[in-house]
């Protein structure tokens, strides 16, 4: 059979329509820093992230020792245990016990132990700030963004190759309402960084 390069491409199943992208994401620590719920800033919603990415091993005296002086989200062995794991196990018996694994991982970089990472902490820290006048819905303390900005841009690559999509956000907390409040301020063209408007359904 001959098959010129036009129906080619239909033929190989390169003009095949994609099929629908569906997102789930949880709030904390993939679209939101900081955590209203349980009143955790930025700075220690970050100083708590690093804690994730930090690897070490428990000693002979059950102590916690640094493998390297590297962050990094795959652990560098199979033996390695993060430092937030750490604590998780020396400080959470209940749920109550979480305010205090919060306190303790939420400076992090202000301590001995992380002190090393203060300048990777710094300059995060300074990505998350909003340099432009207050919007409602869309920061935090007039200081920060409420939401991450790489987020909202996916959202905006996705409608402007024309993706059908749908995303499905999770949270134990109360924070899902206040972010469709801030997705839907920033599909108004009310975000200074995303002026397009685009109408998304909102659950």
């Amino acid at each position: 059979m001959e098959i010129d390069k036009e129906d080619f491409s239909t033929y190989n199943g390169l003009n095949k329509k994609k099929s629908k992208l569906i997102l789930h994401v949880d709030l904390r620590n993939t679209i939101l820093v900081a955590d209203s719920v349980t009143s955790t800033t930025v700075e220690q919603g970050l100083n708590s992230y690093m804690t994730c990415v930090a690897w070490g091993k428990v000693n002979e005296n059950s102590e916690w020792r640094w493998i390297n002086d590297k962050l990094s989200v795959e652990p560098p062995d199979s033996n390695a245990i993060s430092y937030y794991s750490y604590l998780e196990s020396k400080l959470v018996r209940n749920a109550r016990n979480r305010a205090a694994l919060r306190k303790a991982t939420g400076d992090f970089t202000q301590t001995p132990i992380g002190s090393q990472f203060y300048d990777i902490f710094e300059k995060h820290r300074k990505i998350l700030e909003w340099k432009h006048n207050n919007v409602q819905y869309l920061t935090l303390a007039n200081s920060y963004h409420y939401a991450l900005p790489s987020f909202l841009e996916c959202l905006y690559k996705l409608q402007e190759d024309k993706r059908d999509y749908s995303v499905i956000i999770r949270t134990y907390g109360l924070d899902a309402r206040n972010m469709l409040k801030a997705l839907h301020s920033t599909t108004k063209g009310n975000h200074p960084s995303f002026k397009s408007v685009y109408i998304m359904e909102l659950f």
